[in-house]
């Protein structure tokens, strides 16, 4: 950590199918940003796990080259529990926000954190008042998936890490509209992508799993004025525990580079999963 902040390196991995940090990856570098805030002398057991991201916002598209840094700023007291507005810069604009809660081990702290200004104090509350605001999906839209757990979706402490979390979420998402294809489809043909814009409650339980268990996750949708399409996602394990569950939008991004309405094709594809007409 620096004074200008904690710096993302973004490598060749972490990039989608759209030239841009795969949204999923956010979480990783904003968890490293997070454990950068702890104090120099903190021993191998003190660290900080992500519990809950109250809301994430993408503002604009981060690539392999940029050059990135996370201004982390401390909302609340210090204690079992700690809170973190994370703003990514790039070319000094904020591209990224995210007010993530963490749970503390080993009497651990953030005492490299920034403290809120008043324009920060303003930024927290109005992310809190967005996370707030939630949407609901119709039962008929809910997608039920098994998957198995392989040893690489398992971290240290013996759960399923966010970024695979998000992978697993993004799979049957990607299923609901048609599937990679329709994505390929879209991008060549129509011109269109279908990227995440925020993610709103998104919850990591301690929940343990193990190599060759098989998960339950599921999935629910609407569609909010043919611009927004809305998922609601969880994850439970094999013995009905819940692993992880949130509430994501995605929107349409044209040619131009300007966000517009849903294609055609997916809002009939999306109303046929729903069976309206």
């Amino acid at each position: 950590m620096s004074d200008a902040g904690f710096v993302v390196d973004v490598g060749i991995a972490d990039i989608d199918s759209y030239a841009m940090l795969f949204y999923g990856n956010y979480f990783k570098y904003n968890e490293r940003a997070a454990n950068a805030l702890l104090p120099a002398s903190a021993g191998v057991g003190v660290a900080a796990t992500l519990k809950e991201a109250h809301l994430v916002k993408y503002a604009n598209r981060v690539g392999w080259n940029d050059d990135v840094r996370v201004r982390s700023t401390r909302v609340g007291d210090a204690g079992a529990e700690e809170t973190l507005l994370h703003e990514w810069i790039v070319g000094g604009k904020t591209v990224h926000s995210a007010l993530m809660t963490y749970t503390m081990t080993a009497g651990a702290t953030f005492a490299g954190a920034l403290t809120p200004d008043v324009s920060g104090e303003r930024r927290a509350k109005a992310a809190q008042r967005e996370a707030s605001q939630l949407f609901s999906c119709p039962e008929s839209t809910y997608r039920r998936e098994e998957f198995v757990v392989y040893p690489d979706h398992v971290n240290g402490l013996g759960r399923l890490g966010a970024p695979c979390i998000l992978d697993f979420f993004e799979r049957q998402r990607t299923t609901l509209i048609g599937g990679q294809d329709e994505l390929e489809r879209l991008k060549a043909e129509d011109q269109v992508m279908i990227v995440v814009y925020s993610i709103q409650q998104l919850r990591f339980l301690p929940t343990a799993v193990r190599p060759r268990e098989k998960i339950v996750v599921s999935s629910g949708f609407c569609v909010q004025n043919e611009m927004f399409y809305c998922v609601h996602q969880s994850i439970k394990a094999a013995s009905g525990e819940l692993i992880a569950d949130g509430y994501l939008k995605l929107v349409f991004v044209h040619g131009n580079g300007a966000v517009g309405k849903a294609p055609a094709a997916t809002l009939a594809r999306l109303a046929a999963a729903t069976g309206v007409s």
